[in-house]
């Protein structure tokens, strides 16, 4: 999805490793790359390994962008962050305010796991809350979003935000 659109700098919102970071990097070494997370070890991390990474301690809901690249990014994705957060819709019109004319927010994060069995369901949800993860609700859990795709049973779920449908 991300590799199909044509940009110039993206930011990570909650990149942890930075694993994705460095896949998107791999094939766009000539973009600008970002990202938000409040952990310093995490931050530690990534300054250690990707050196061409940018970032900021802030939280999604009140991070400023513009320090972190040569402009307004083309790209914000949320990787398995959305869930986690006290403020997801906040952190969504943040970022929106800040993302460039066409811009598009990507979301992947966990769903809720409506067609697994009982049993499981429980146990993921159980084993979720305990560190303060929320899964998306899928139906209208998101304002302004073009749902791409539902994991297995409902595992996770992939949604596109255009700017210009926010």
């Amino acid at each position: 999805m991300i590799e199909n659109d044509r940009w110039k700098r993206l930011i990570e919102i909650g990149p942890g490793t930075g694993r994705n970071l460095q896949k998107l990097h791999k094939n766009n070494k000539n973009c600008e790359f970002g990202g938000i997370e409040p952990c310093d070890v995490m931050r530690k991390h990534i300054k250690n390994k990707y050196p061409w990474v940018k970032l900021s301690p802030d939280f999604a809901e009140d991070a400023k962008f513009e320090s972190l690249l040569s402009g307004k990014p083309d790209i914000i994705l949320f990787s398995y962050s959305l869930s986690m957060m006290q403020h997801q819709e906040r952190s969504i019109q943040n970022a929106f305010n800040q993302l460039a004319p066409g811009g598009k927010i990507y979301i992947v994060d966990f769903g809720n796991f409506e067609k697994i069995p009982f049993a499981f369901n429980k146990i993921m949800t159980i084993f979720l809350t305990k560190f303060h993860v929320n899964p998306l609700k899928v139906n209208n859990s998101i304002k302004g979003a073009n749902f791409l795709a539902y994991g297995l049973m409902g595992y996770y779920v992939i949604a596109r935000l255009d700017k210009t449908l926010y």
